[in-house]
């Protein structure tokens, strides 16, 4: 059992939230108005002491027998009176319509039994009608039942009928055979919805498991594939980037023209006596600058060749103090440069 008046965790109280949880499952189970108590709980059998005098001269089955007999309390017998309370008591419903019982009892505390029934519920407040019966009444009525019954051990549960025709039941004498039965009724049926669920559950995971096995079948016979075929990856790789590289050199000298041929040709057009400090290509222009004894001479033998042209000299020549000879700068355009 769990202590109610004990739930704390690290100094919260817990007992109202533990409370509000047994109220939402007893509505949930034990509610008249829940689907699920209207589709598993026994039906009802509320029988008074006349209708089982014309069972046993009748000699006809009681029906429910085996799940105890509801028996309506003689209406003399039983006090009732309302009683509004606030909704937000309904987790202590019980201590609630106890206290109020013992205010009203006309009987003493151990001779006073009773019973309650929500007859009506709003989202403010609750009305409930609480019945009262002696002990000694109840026990009368239930005894007369058992002997009408010719079973001195029969389950009796003592019940009455309030003035808006709705019946409660007294706590004092409740044997719960109904209720087990339709806790049994409804575990049965959560057993077989669970493994109905499970099953339909492995029948719609087994593609899935197959596809998976496959999946790591394939999976390892990859694995194994690029092992095996590894090397031939990494030649082919690097087959792949040497072909790029040359792809690229290729695409870089294609637009580049050779000026190997023109070297060998201004080295033969050249003296021994000139000396050569600077030569630069820019397309078909030809830039080159040296010392040379008579750079006026070098620039006519040059103009001379008829593969040049438009032979230029963009600066004055100078005599170089250290050297002696005349320091020179010449341009001019190459003729048929792609043709060498």
């Amino acid at each position: 059992m769990i202590d109610t008046q004990n739930l704390n965790l690290f100094g919260l109280d817990l007992e109202m939230v533990f409370r509000r949880l047994v109220l939402g499952w007893r509505q949930l189970l034990f509610d008249d108005s829940s689907p699920i108590k209207s589709h598993f709980h026994p039906a009802d059998r509320f029988q008074n002491l006349e209708d089982l005098s014309q069972r046993i001269n009748a000699e006809a089955a009681l029906p429910g027998d085996k799940l105890g007999v509801q028996l309506l309390a003689p209406e003399c017998d039983v006090l009732e009176f309302p009683l509004t309370l606030p909704a937000s008591v309904e987790p202590y419903l019980i201590e609630a319509v106890a206290a109020q019982i013992a205010a009203a009892t006309p009987f003493q505390a151990e001779e006073t039994c009773w019973g309650y029934v929500i007859s009506d519920r709003s989202s403010q407040e609750l009305t409930l009608a609480l019945l009262i019966i002696s002990r000694t009444r109840a026990e009368e009525c239930i005894a007369t039942a058992r002997a009408e019954l010719k079973d001195g051990s029969a389950s009796v549960d003592l019940w009455a009928k309030t003035s808006s025709a709705m019946h409660a039941p007294f706590i004092q004498f409740q044997s719960n055979m109904r209720r087990d039965a339709y806790l049994v009724a409804l575990r049965g049926f959560t057993i077989k919805y669970a493994v109905g669920l499970i099953g339909l559950l492995c029948l719609l995971c087994t593609p899935v498991v197959l596809v998976m096995q496959n999946v790591d079948h394939y999976q390892r016979m990859l694995n194994e594939t690029e092992s095996r075929t590894g090397r031939v990856v990494e030649i082919r790789a690097g087959l792949v980037q040497t072909s790029q590289q040359v792809s690229d050199a290729v695409d870089f000298f294609s637009g580049q023209h050779n000026y190997r041929p023109w070297l060998h040709k201004i080295a033969a057009w050249t003296p021994d006596s000139i000396y050569l400090n600077r030569m630069s290509f820019d397309g078909g222009q030809l830039t080159i600058s040296g010392l040379a004894e008579n750079a006026a001479d070098y620039q006519s033998a040059l103009s001379q060749e008829p593969a040049l042209s438009n032979l230029l000299s963009p600066s004055a020549f100078t005599r170089d103090g250290r050297s002696g000879r005349e320091r020179f700068t010449l341009t001019m355009e190459l003729e048929r440069v792609g043709e060498l």
